[in-house]
């Protein structure tokens, strides 16, 4: 048991021992130590072999002026996309729901003609004008007209 944990440590040991070490100035000039390489396109010294790493620069790593403005109009233009998409939904789901309410009326119309139930219309003195029998045919025909129209 004793040498099983005696091999343990020592093989610990070994594997932190191998872990290189980077040495490179940030941006301030100040001279940085660590054992993971930094992020971005900075050149750094590797402590244990004493060999230069120079990172390779990367599209998600590069900061230029020019990325950076274009990253930005990236977002605006999702962003103005992502808006324009929510309108035309809303503006649908508007649609439908009138659709949905013409069709209902539509039906219920259609249903007082077809029951023959006296149908009037309120003139513009505010007075109630009963359908004869070419006005009922006429209203029954645009009833119909628009549950076709309205109840696809």
């Amino acid at each position: 048991m004793f040498t099983l944990v005696i091999f343990v440590i020592g093989a610990l040991v070994t594997m932190t021992a191998q872990a290189d070490i980077y040495k490179w100035k940030d941006t301030n000039g100040v001279v940085r130590y660590s054992d993971t390489p930094p992020n971005g396109n900075i050149p750094t010294e590797s402590i244990k072999s004493r060999k230069i790493i120079a990172a390779e620069p990367t599209a998600s790593t590069k900061d230029t002026p020019d990325s950076k403005e274009a990253a930005a109009m990236k977002r605006q233009e999702s962003a103005e996309a992502e808006k324009k998409s929510n309108e035309e939904l809303k503006a649908k789901e508007e649609e439908k729901k009138n659709k949905k309410q013409n069709c209902l009326l539509a039906k219920d119309s259609l249903k007082n003609y077809q029951d023959g139930a006296l149908v009037y219309k309120v003139n513009d003195k505010g007075e109630r004008e009963y359908l004869d029998q070419s006005g009922m045919a006429k209203g029954m025909a645009e009833a119909e007209k628009n549950v076709k129209l309205y109840c696809k």
